[in-house]
């Protein structure tokens, strides 16, 4: 993977840790019943990250390789702990 592109994913994570996911899902508990919310922030935030890689991937001018959406993945299941844990803490305070 081009290493700009990786620093722009890299970025886009680093972004998205930045968001207050509380906010940016309460409204949903004022619409249907949820169990648990945690779990909605975390299906945001991928959802989020999937939009910015899209967003990444069609300002480039090749197609993406199979072997760059692997990398991708790779860099999701490496920081989502990261995520999961600034989910979880935004929810216990």
């Amino acid at each position: 993977m081009d290493e700009r592109i990786r620093g722009f994913i890299e970025k886009a994570i680093d972004d998205l840790l930045m968001a207050n996911f509380v906010s940016e899902v309460q409204w949903i508990r004022n619409e249907i019943p949820l169990k648990a919310l945690e779990e909605v922030a975390l299906g945001f935030a991928i959802g989020t990250f999937r939009t910015m890689i899209s967003v990444i991937v069609a300002s480039t001018s090749k197609p993406i390789s199979e072997e760059d959406k692997e990398e991708i993945q790779k860099i999701l299941r490496r920081r989502l702990p990261e995520i999961r844990e600034k989910i979880t803490k935004e929810f216990s305070t």
